[in-house]
């Protein structure tokens, strides 16, 4: 429970009410309650990885008004992923799709975190087309991706190298790629 994304948050309701039912309960019961609130509370802190020094760097004003790290979000494609087609199918690494999502809100995303609900195929697939092994083209048509968001590499990989994808714009930490409107997609498979 503590280390699931969608279950962790259980945790702090959980303490509450341990808390709030302390002083209805019987002596020992009513000790033990008062102590699992603050425990349910630390167990989950300490699951997270934040011991005294992460959360004293959590509350530093360097934490939140330093930089941003261009490998987790691709800061320099930002003024491009705008000005996309807001309806556009983009696909782009888990990690960089909330921030697309953000970018482009009617936008249609694939992939991002929250799809667990989908088999495991649909995250393979997306992994293959995120390190360009073959297959990769053939992903992207069956699910209509018309821009990808990726490393500046990407379009250089061995399952994309020679396909409709053009680099539009590129920077060291990201790259914008959009397929050529003159190359004709595969028909649908039924």
């Amino acid at each position: 429970v503590l280390m699931e994304r969608n279950l962790w948050l259980l945790v702090l309701p959980a303490a509450r009410l341990a808390v709030e039912a302390a002083p209805r309960l019987r002596s020992p019961a009513r000790v033990l309650a008062s102590i699992a609130g603050p425990s349910f509370a630390l167990a989950w802190l300490l699951a997270l990885g934040w011991p005294p020094a992460a959360l004293a760097r959590l509350a530093s004003a360097s934490t939140w008004t330093g930089h941003v790290d261009e490998a987790v979000v691709p800061v320099s494609c930002t003024d491009v992923v705008a000005r996309l087609d807001p309806d556009a199918n983009i696909f782009t690494v888990r990690v960089w799709a909330s921030w697309v999502i953000w970018r482009l809100p009617d936008a249609k995303v694939f992939i991002d975190g929250r799809n667990r609900e989908y088999p495991m195929e649909v995250f393979e697939a997306a992994q293959a087309a995120w390190t360009g092994l073959p297959g990769t083209l053939g992903i992207l048509d069956a699910s209509g991706t018309d821009v990808v968001v990726a490393t500046p590499d990407w379009g250089d990989r061995p399952g994309v190298r020679g396909g409709p994808w053009r680099r539009t714009f590129s920077d060291r930490a990201c790259a914008v790629f959009t397929r050529d409107p003159a190359v004709p997609r595969p028909p649908a498979v039924p």
